[in-house]
């Protein structure tokens, strides 16, 4: 291990042992970051009748960044996979 590696380890192990010695209140303020997150914070909480209509909810309502959207398979991916594999089909051969 080089000696560059060594130091970067020492310095993180310095970083946790002074961060272990604070008190257990401070330690969890400094854990948790607070994230803006449109529409999921507007309410308490939402019901719908079925998981369908939900992921339309999703859609339609929640920036694609918070990663609710539905996942899509890139067409060149598409293309080189047989199609049994995208819908996770048993392979009939």
């Amino acid at each position: 291990m080089g000696a560059e590696a060594v130091d970067i380890r020492r310095e993180r192990l310095e970083e946790f042992e002074a961060a272990a010695r604070r008190p257990l209140e401070t330690r969890m303020r400094y854990a948790f970051i607070r994230t803006d997150k449109p529409v999921m914070d507007d309410a308490p909480y939402r019901s719908l009748d079925t998981m369908e209509d939900d992921r339309r909810w999703c859609e339609k309502s929640r920036p694609d960044r918070l990663g609710y959207c539905r996942a899509t398979v890139p067409a060149i991916v598409a293309a080189e996979v047989p199609a049994q594999r995208l819908r996770h089909e048993p392979d009939p051969n």
